[in-house]
């Protein structure tokens, strides 16, 4: 009674009238999925070929390898020796290394740990493989650099050692009398 509006229950004539209504809608309703559907197949048909002539414009054409984003560590390394090497020497001297270890160090360490001369002095002792302690070659400057990291996280002197000694220090000085 309640769930029906306009469907006219007393005759045959009525019950026709409301199927007919139904097959006309379903039939419209067919119709349009089917278009739909076509030209949704025609337009992935038109992608598909167009993706095929990409990859066969691809398959052709040279692809140049891409450079890394960032150098190598031997590749770093050639670089802090060329800029360092202020007298063009081929080698670094303590006063070239001090001003590389202070750039090496981090910003936040700056003010506690300030690289000198004995610093420079000690790492060289350390690296050096040629006998001559007054220089530095480039591949003794990869193992300088690596043990000044090592020496720098080590080296990280608490707030009691930094008011007890008043003033900066190298690295190597902390490690000795606060260490």
């Amino acid at each position: 009674m309640g769930f029906s509006r306009g469907i006219n229950y007393r005759g045959s004539q009525g019950l026709k009238r409301v199927a007919t209504k139904h097959k006309d809608h379903a039939h419209r309703l067919r119709a349009k999925k089917a278009h739909l559907t076509s030209g949704f197949a025609r337009h992935l048909d038109s992608l598909r070929s167009s993706s095929r002539k990409l990859l066969k414009k691809l398959k052709g054409a040279k692809v140049e390898p891409e450079e890394p984003l960032e150098p190598s560590f031997d590749e770093k390394l050639d670089i802090l020796f060329t800029r360092y090497d202020a007298d063009h020497s081929g080698e670094i001297d303590a006063e070239e290394l001090v001003k590389l270890l202070w750039d090496l160090t981090p910003p936040r360490e700056r003010p506690f740990v300030k690289p000198n001369l004995g610093d420079a002095n000690f790492i060289m002792e350390q690296c050096n493989d040629n006998g001559n302690v007054a220089y530095l070659s480039r591949d003794e400057l990869k193992d300088a650099v690596l043990l000044w990291r090592r020496i720098e996280k080590s080296t990280r002197p608490s707030p009691t050692d930094r008011s007890r000694t008043g003033r900066q220090l190298g690295a190597c000085c902390l490690k000795l009398c606060c260490g």
